[in-house]
């Protein structure tokens, strides 16, 4: 299946451009995709540039959405064509705790976040590496809040897969996030600890056991494993996941010795989807992934 985007002819209305659209001018998108499901339920979606060949192996990204109860879907991403256009390969996972599914499907997540979810996501990457023209050896991880999260607990269960990570606004420390987030609720149910709260009021303070179901499936208790060189990006005013996660991840790498950047954008929330700061980001990560993934050696 080949995708297509749009010229546009009058570039002043499209201040607010959100989408895609085709007009009678259009030229062919430079890649293809093609959608696999897995016995476990587990499905992907592979996107290939069309420049890839035997002679001129891909890149991989993994792409996890984020939620983690969401999807990823077919549609027009302008930033998976630019690195369509640079000869990367993306790969987005609807791991287990997926919507679109049903509830049983949803529900095998929470209580095993950072292992069926890592399962599933090491699966595709696998798949991929082994039906397509991708190189195994030049495999990265994309995602924002808890796809950051994901990318955090890729990079370091499987530091011999992944080797460069971008991780926009992530979770990395669930038990230190749950009193600064606008929804603490969503530590306690990600977690696995089934306590029930009143619509529109405040969780009671976290127990000790509390904390340690929420250390436990967090990727910072594994951080001393990552090698992958990573970039953080991080909107300042965001709410939702606090800055100081980053920070958390920032400081542990550092520590480590492991090659880390962080950018930071004053005036942007979780999402990272205002102008300027939502162009930058993206060529930010561009870059930085062709630096540490570079160009097929075949």
């Amino acid at each position: 299946t080949r995708l297509y985007f749009a010229v546009l002819s009058d570039l002043a209305d499209a201040s607010n451009f959100r989408g895609c659209f085709l007009t009678g001018e259009h030229e062919e998108a430079p890649l293809t995709w093609q959608v696999h499901r897995f016995e476990s339920g587990n499905e992907a979606i592979y996107v290939q540039p069309n420049s890839c060949s035997s002679d001129k192996r891909a890149s991989l990204l993994c792409f996890p959405h984020g939620g983690p109860h969401s999807a990823s879907f077919v549609a027009y991403n302008v930033l998976v064509e630019l690195l369509a256009r640079q000869n990367i390969a993306i790969v987005f996972v609807n791991f287990r705790g997926s919507t679109g599914r049903g509830q049983d499907y949803m529900d095998a997540l929470p209580g095993k976040c950072g292992v069926v979810d890592v399962e599933d996501c090491v699966e595709a990457v696998n798949w991929c590496v082994e039906s397509f023209n991708v190189d195994g050896n030049r495999v990265g991880v994309i995602g924002g809040s808890y796809g950051g999260f994901l990318s955090a607990h890729l990079t370091a269960q499987r530091p011999d897969l992944f080797k460069v990570a971008v991780m926009r606004n992530p979770v990395v420390n669930v038990a230190s996030m749950v009193g600064g987030t606008e929804i603490p609720e969503w530590s306690y149910y990600e977690s696995g600890s089934n306590k029930e709260f009143a619509p529109g009021s405040y969780p009671p303070p976290p127990t000790a056991e509390d904390l340690a179901k929420m250390l436990a499936i967090s990727p910072i208790t594994l951080v001393e494993n990552v090698t992958a060189p990573t970039m953080l990006q991080v909107g300042e005013k965001d709410l939702r996941v606090p800055p100081q996660q980053s920070m958390e991840w920032m400081r542990a790498l550092r520590r480590n010795g492991t090659t880390v950047r962080v950018l930071s954008y004053p005036e942007s929330n979780h999402s990272i989807d205002n102008a300027p700061a939502f162009d930058d980001a993206a060529v930010q990560l561009v870059n930085f992934v062709l630096t540490y993934l570079g160009e097929s050696k075949e």
